[in-house]
This record gives C-alpha cells, sequence and structure tokens, in this order.
C-alpha cells in the first residue's frame, strides 16, 4: 500500500515535470524577438545626397536672381533721390518767378512721393522674396528627407532592424546623443550608396523662378522749369 501510495503521488509530480520540459524546449525553438538596434549619421547622409547639392545649387541661384532684380530697384530709388533733391532746391529757388516756384513745389512733392512709393516697393520686394527662400528651403529639405527616412525605412524593414537612432544628433549640452554603438550597427554607407545610385548622370539644375516682373522705369519729373540738374 505505501508503494501504490507513494506512485499515487508521483505520477502528478512526473507529468508536471514533463509539462516544463515541453514549454522549456517550445521557448527554445520560439525565443523572444531581438531587438535589433540601427544607427545612422542623418547630417552626413544629408550632406553627401546629391539631390542636396542640387537644392544648394537652385536656391543659391534663385537668391542671385533675387539680388539681381532688388540691385535695380535700389538704382532705380538712387535716381528719384536725386530728381527730389533737384526739385526741392528749385523749389527754394528765389530766383523764380512766382508761377516758376508754385511748378517748383508741385514737383517737389511728386518726387517725394515717388521716392516713398519706391522705398516701399524695396521693402516689400524684400520681405516677399526672403519668405520665397525661406519656402523654397523648407520644400527642398522636406523632399530630401522624405527620401532619406524612406530609404532608412525599406532597409530597416528588409534587415530586421526594430530601431534606428541619428549618431548626428546632440544634447543641450552640446554632447553627442548616442554615446556607444557597434560599428556593424552603422548602415550610414549604405544609405548613401542606394540613395546615390541613380545619380550616375547629374540631373541638371533647375533654372531660377522669375524674379518678378521688369522695375517700371522712374517716371519723368512733372512741373516747371528746372534750373538745378542732378549729377
Amino acid at each position: 500500500m505505501k508503494f501504490l501510495t507513494s506512485c499515487r503521488f508521483l505520477l502528478p509530480l512526473a507529468g508536471i515535470t514533463l509539462l516544463l520540459a515541453a514549454t522549456t524546449a517550445a521557448a527554445a525553438e520560439h525565443p523572444a524577438p531581438y531587438r535589433r538596434i540601427g544607427v545612422v549619421d542623418l547630417g552626413r547622409i544629408f550632406k553627401e545626397y546629391y539631390k542636396s547639392r542640387i537644392a544648394e545649387e537652385t536656391i543659391r541661384r534663385q537668391g542671385e536672381t533675387y539680388r539681381q532684380y532688388l540691385e535695380q530697384l535700389k538704382e532705380q530709388l538712387q535716381k528719384l533721390a536725386a530728381e527730389e533733391r533737384v526739385a526741392r532746391l528749385n523749389s527754394q529757388n528765389i530766383a523764380l518767378a512766382a508761377e516758376e516756384r508754385q511748378k517748383a513745389v508741385a514737383a517737389e512733392r511728386d518726387a517725394v512721393n515717388r521716392v516713398r512709393e519706391k522705398r516701399a516697393e524695396i521693402d516689400l520686394y524684400m520681405q516677399s522674396r526672403s519668405d520665397a527662400i525661406r519656402d523654397l528651403e523648407k520644400r527642398k529639405r522636406e523632399e530630401i528627407m522624405n527620401d532619406i527616412f524612406g530609404e532608412i525605412r525599406r532597409r530597416a524593414l528588409a534587415e530586421g532592424y526594430d530601431f534606428v537612432f541619428d549618431r548626428s544628433g546632440h544634447t543641450t549640452n552640446d554632447q553627442p546623443a548616442l554615446l556607444l554603438a557597434p560599428p556593424d550597427a552603422d548602415f550610414t554607407d549604405a544609405v548613401i550608396r542606394e540613395l546615390n545610385r541613380t545619380a550616375a548622370a547629374p540631373a541638371k539644375t533647375p533654372s531660377p523662378i522669375p524674379a518678378g516682373p521688369a522695375p517700371a522705369p522712374a517716371p519723368a519729373p512733372t512741373g516747371g522749369a528746372a534750373i538745378v540738374k542732378p549729377n
């Protein structure tokens, strides 16, 4: 009886042991997913991507186009300012007859208004072109980053990276955000190669956007005889 009683307790114990063994074997066959970590240098990728150089050249050329147009506007302002000085001198010339002086005063008012309008035009142009350059920079940067992120996501999915960190980032203390990573975790070079794979034939730099309508010539001064002329 004692033997039978002992067997009665050993049988459940043996079952538990077999269950634990089976569970351990199953766990060995299906281990927990390994969280693979990848690293890239976004700053370097952005700099070495061929589209970044094209975008930089496009922005530079656009800025040069705006600058040249602004110089034309400033030259017009200088001419108008010179005409304003002449009109002021004429309006103060006591040698002129009363009627001629009245015409000179009216010419001075017109010259002052033209100078004020041209300065307002320049201020508005500078603000609008500055906004346009910022919008262009933002649009180009977004296009480039979309390409970069797309390639990083594609490679991460293909190679099983669960996390990808940017090693070019810095903390608020200007220290590297990523302090340490194994060399084989960095796939920056692979991303750059793939992004530049289609750059065998350099793309043409797009023509710059027109700076704006051609500056209108400064209107001729109105009024009576002007006895003082600009240099």
